[in-house]
């Protein structure tokens, strides 16, 4: 029972680690989808966080290459 949560404190710390570039941002939310089928709702929530902080920094990224891109 306590590995789940586990699992969550998991998924909570790598939703705070920044990827490096778009290929890296792609493959945690790939390793991460099989979590998003687990019994455990916490587990799974924890996943779609993980997924959504990852591809929100990537598009932050892009825009902001695309605005300094605009500016200089």
């Amino acid at each position: 029972m306590s590995y789940r949560w586990g699992q969550v404190f998991i998924l909570d710390a790598v939703a705070n680690y920044i990827p490096k570039d778009e290929r890296e941002a792609q493959s945690i939310c790939e390793r991460i989808t099989p979590r998003l089928a687990h019994a455990n709702s916490a587990v799974v929530l924890s996943s779609v966080k993980v997924c959504f902080v990852v591809s929100l920094l990537d598009v932050i990224r892009v825009n902001l290459m695309n605005f300094s891109i605009v500016t200089v």
